[in-house]
């Protein structure tokens, strides 16, 4: 146990160069046959700092992202007639018409432009 807690330690930098050296001599001593530790403990230690970071990777990255993509699938269908839109080019506009991938948006007296659906960035006031 006590080598498993010098491993760990010397990879977070906690245990100065003196363990370092006699860790090293205890690799070693695994490494020729000594029943210290399980056979394949090694393999695990340098593999863990490596399954951490997917495990890291997942939570900074992948999870935000799909719970942004629901709020924003969720705002895209719940649009209708008379919203108050913010388009990612952002023009401002009042939603006069829209179908399953267009939306028609009056920007300005007789003006009306229609955008893509997916090109709304936002419901104005929310």
């Amino acid at each position: 146990m006590k080598i498993i807690f010098l491993h760990f330690a010397m990879s977070f930098g906690l245990i100065g160069n003196a363990v370092r050296g006699f860790n090293g001599l205890v690799a070693k001593w695994i490494m020729k046959g000594g029943d210290l530790v399980p056979e394949g403990y090694m393999q695990l230690v340098n593999f863990w700092p490596i399954a951490l970071m997917f495990v890291v990777m997942y939570f900074i990255v992948y999870r935000p992202q799909k719970n942004q993509e629901k709020k924003r699938k969720s705002m895209l269908d719940s649009l209708k007639k008379g919203d108050r839109v913010i388009t990612v080019g952002g023009i401002y506009g009042t939603i006069t018409a829209f179908d399953a991938d267009k939306v028609t948006l009056k920007v300005a007296e007789k003006t009306e432009l229609v955008f893509s659906r997916s090109s709304i960035a936002s419901i104005q006031g929310e």
